[in-house]
Formats: structure tokens, sequence, C-alpha cells
């Protein structure tokens, strides 16, 4: 709990075992009510004793889909506060859910996606392509000019009016059709 609201960690992941442990050894647990990893791909013997719900596809159903299952299971539990990761990200602080939400509380933005995963928001000496820099009440909210899905945040009313994700989308770019449709309904700049 945050403040009285329930943190949900959806996390969706295909044939990655050592990227998805080592996500879920960097998650501060202490913060998160409930985690639901959706498992799109093989099942690897070391997911048979984690400590959380685990859902394996009986077959490889794609990400828009597998997001789907993840923040369905997550809304039947009364979340307030929604967290998307793939298995290729881990977490470096200990403070990252409560920083989203307080950005989300500080801005009304009801919905940011972490922008620094991959190349697309970087140049070629990797440092940040930045877009705009708003300041809130001394905070920073930091624009990019790419969309990336990787690590998502969802308030609960974001998902209430936009609903899920297009399952249509296979393997890519189901996030940025979802948030087009949170920017649509005016809770994201």
């Amino acid at each position: 709990m945050y403040q009285g609201e329930k943190i949900g960690v959806g996390i969706v992941t295909y044939n990655r075992k050592d990227g998805l442990l080592k996500l879920l050894n960097s998650l501060p647990r202490q913060c998160i009510d409930e985690l639901v990893i959706i498992n799109d791909g093989q099942h690897f013997p070391e997911y048979s004793g984690l400590d959380c719900h685990y859902i394996l596809n009986e077959e490889n159903l794609g990400v828009g889909c597998s997001k789907n299952r993840a923040l369905s299971y997550l809304r039947e539990k009364g979340v307030d506060h929604y967290f998307l990761i793939e298995d290729d990200v881990f977490v470096k602080r200990n403070d990252v859910f409560h920083r989203y939400i307080e950005m989300s509380r500080l801005t009304g933005v009801q919905h940011f996606n972490f922008s620094q995963h991959g190349l697309l928001n970087v140049n070629q000496q990797g440092q940040p392509l930045l877009r705009m820099r708003c300041d809130y009440a001394g905070e920073k909210l930091f624009m990019f000019p790419s969309c990336v899905g990787a690590f998502s945040y969802y308030t609960a009313l974001a998902l209430d009016t936009v609903g899920l994700m297009d399952e249509r989308f296979y393997n890519a770019l189901e996030h940025v059709d979802h948030t087009i449709a949170v920017i649509d309904a005016g809770m994201h700049p």
C-alpha cells in the first residue's frame, strides 16, 4: 500500500529467464501489493517457486494480449496504480513506484512510459534526447520523442477510461496505440 492505495506490477516475459530473474530480484517487493507474471514463452523450472501469481500462456499470444492479461488480473485485485514491466528491464531505485505515483498526482498525467529503454531516446553518445522539460512545484517532468513501453505506469482512472490494449498488436507498438488513447482521453500531454 502507498497512502492507502494498492500498487500492482504485471511482468510480461518471453524466453528470457535470466532477464526475468534479474528483474524479480531488483523489485522493491515491500512496495508491491499484487505481482503477476505472464509467461508468453517457455516455462523454466526456476519459475515454479516464484513468490507471485504466475500465468503461463498455453501458446504464444503476443505482447498485447499478455499485457492485457496482466492488467486484467491486477484490475480483479482492485489495484489503484498499475505498472507493466517487460523482462529486459530491471529496477535501480527502491522508490521508483512512489515517484511515478507522486508525479502523476502532481501533474495530473495518468500514464507514463519510461523513456530511456533502448536506443530511440538517446543520441550516439548515449545521452538523453530531451524534447521538453516541464517544471511542477519544484519537480521536473521530462518528455522524449519516442514512446517506449518496456516500463509503463497507469492510474486506475486511465485504464477505466480507455480500457485495455488492442490485442491485434502481436509483437510491438501496443503501448504506442494505448498511449495515444490516453492522450486522446485528455489524461496525458
